[in-house]
């Protein structure tokens, strides 16, 4: 199986953050992951990645955080518990957790252009 983009995964909650990886790879991303946003500012800053996917908890909830958000220079998919605190913003996404079936890996394919492999039917559901 061939990578699509790299997805960049900030989640503090150990056990979260290996869902989601392995939801990722799975579906072919290559995916790289930390558990808060100073740990991965270096790859952030970089843009190695082709979108991130942010839990909130790894940003506090003031203004510091949202200009800290504002400035990633890739598309961001924004994990939230219930309604986000922050206001809307073209540049990131809002996810309401938990995140049911393929929410997450279609938002991602919208912001990646990514594809599905048409060709892979190892995960596809039987009718």
């Amino acid at each position: 199986m061939t990578h699509l983009s790299k997805i960049l995964i900030i989640v503090p909650d150990r056990g979260f953050r290996r869902s989601i990886e392995f939801a990722l790879e799975v579906e072919g991303y290559k995916a790289v992951s930390f558990s808060t946003m100073d740990a991965a500012s270096d790859e952030i800053q970089a843009s190695k990645a082709d979108c991130a996917v942010i839990d909130e908890t790894a940003l506090k909830n003031d203004s510091a955080s949202w200009n800290t958000l504002r400035h990633v220079p890739i598309p961001v998919i924004m994990l939230v518990d219930r309604a986000h605190p922050f206001p809307e913003a073209s540049f990131v996404r809002f996810l309401i957790k938990p995140v049911f079936g393929n929410a997450l890996i279609t938002e991602i394919r919208k912001l990646t252009g990514d594809k599905p492999d048409p060709s892979d039917t190892s995960l596809r559901e039987n009718p």
